[in-house]
């Protein structure tokens, strides 16, 4: 007799029905695994039965209503039924798993496991890749199982190893990018009966720290280079005397400019460095200036780079409120921060004498705030200013553009006409005050800080 079926090549049921020709039951697979690679194709399984049985097909990709293999045809003769099995390309290179099961009455089901093998990958992976200026290494993966070899024609990369056979990590270390253009690296990869492939790196420009004072770390290298043994006496100049950064390149200064003119008391000009690491100076005037510095270690610093600034200053009450935040330009001086204008006037000295002033100044940041003892609270000032010239180092120069005593404070409204302890002028490490009350905060880890941001 005719097997009468019903078969559905596409869906996981399929319902066979078949004459009796013996009394005993029975079903036999002739296979019962098939291993096949990843580009599939068509395979046949003969299946000997003499009752009802149907057809499970468990070969479903995950997440998806879809089969990768199904029964794409069949043919019988007599109790033979020779099964078609189409099962599709697997494109991942992770094999896969899954079974045709056959179940009947009476008998116990057979399975027809069915293992396909990944796609074994070749060429690199990655192909391209990004690394900021700091990273030093980089790696990516040789596939396939032929030999292969690496050429990098950079002599300060590394490549390693440089030939193989088959699937191998290939791993480059290459120097900081202490350059401010962008740097490329290509790795040339030979593959045996292959094409060439191109592994490339662009690592980035340097931005980050070009000098960084953390001042209280600091305290006791200040104290020996910054400090100083008696006032100065020789204008101008810097007296010899500089703060070295805790990181990357540079120095602070202090240029005391001549002191002609005014009448000195209790300091002329002296640095010295606080219990928690600040810098400071007594007897300040204006014409002085503090000149922070920062380089690339040699590297040209091109016009067009963004520098971030930041640091604490407090100031005495017998300094201006007014100040001026520089950087140098080329050979030009510009505002690192917006300007604004005030005219101020006087009709005293701070010595007591008679003076006839008045002046328009410009300055871009103003130490209004008074701590709780009525003097300079701690202020902080940052901005973010961009080079128009090519540079060797950044600079900055920050000095005071008034010439009346602090705001608010003992000798405010009188014209600053001598030397005096009060005149002092710091880089703090302590936190800046509470802004509405001028209360210390007394935690002192903060930083004078030159980077180069993007």
């Amino acid at each position: 007799m005719n097997l009468k079926m019903l078969l559905f090549a596409s869906v996981s049921l399929v319902i066979f029905a078949s004459c009796h020709d013996s009394d005993t039951p029975y079903m036999t697979l002739a296979t019962k695994t098939l291993v096949v690679e990843a580009e599939g194709g068509l395979f046949t399984v003969d299946l000997e039965s003499n009752l009802f049985y149907r057809v499970n097909n468990d070969c479903q990709a995950e997440g998806s209503d879809s089969h990768w293999a199904v029964i794409d045809s069949h043919e019988t003769q007599g109790e033979i039924t020779k099964f078609t099995i189409k099962i599709s390309e697997n494109s991942s290179a992770t094999s896969r798993t899954g079974a045709i099961r056959f179940i009947g009455d009476d008998v116990t089901p057979l399975k027809l496991a069915i293992t396909q093998k990944g796609i074994v990958p070749k060429g690199i992976s990655p192909a391209t890749e990004s690394v900021d200026a700091a990273t030093t290494e980089s790696s990516f993966k040789v596939f396939g199982d032929k030999e292969w070899r690496a050429v990098c024609i950079d002599a300060d990369v590394t490549v390693s190893p440089t030939n193989g056979v088959g699937e191998c990590d290939i791993k480059l270390t290459f120097p900081e990018n202490k350059t401010f253009v962008k740097r490329t690296i290509e790795v040339t990869v030979t593959i045996l009966d292959d094409k060439d492939y191109t592994y490339t790196l662009v690592q980035d420009a340097f931005s980050g720290i070009l000098a960084d004072w953390d001042l209280k770390s600091l305290t006791s290298n200040t104290s020996g280079t910054f400090a100083d043994g008696e006032a100065q006496s020789v204008f101008p100049g810097a007296n010899g005397k500089y703060i070295a950064p805790s990181a990357g390149s540079g120095k602070i200064e202090y240029w005391a400019c001549d002191r002609t003119g005014y009448i000195a008391q209790t300091a002329i000009c002296d640095r010295a460095v606080g219990g928690n690491g600040d810098p400071y100076v007594s007897g300040a005037i204006p014409g002085d200036y503090w000149y922070i510095c920062g380089d690339a270690k040699g590297a040209i610093i091109p016009a067009g780079t963004k520098i971030h600034f930041y640091f604490v200053t407090k100031l005495g009450t017998m300094c201006s409120s007014y100040w001026m935040i520089e950087f140098k330009d080329g050979e030009e001086w510009k505002p690192a921060l917006p300007i604004s204008t005030l005219l101020e006037s006087a009709t005293e000295t701070i010595s007591g004498a008679s003076i006839d002033y008045s002046a328009t100044i410009t300055y871009n940041f103003a130490g209004m705030l008074l701590d709780t003892s009525n003097n300079g609270a701690y202020i902080p000032a940052e901005g973010v200013f961009t080079t128009t010239k090519d540079m060797d180092e950044i600079v900055l120069r920050f000095g005071q553009a008034g010439r009346l005593g602090l705001s608010g404070a003992r000798y405010s409204g009188k014209y600053i006409d001598c030397t005096h302890a009060s005149g002092q002028t710091r880089f703090s490490a302590q936190h800046p005050s509470n802004p509405e009350t001028g209360a210390a905060i007394k935690e002192y880890n903060q930083h004078v800080l030159l980077e180069i941001v993007e």
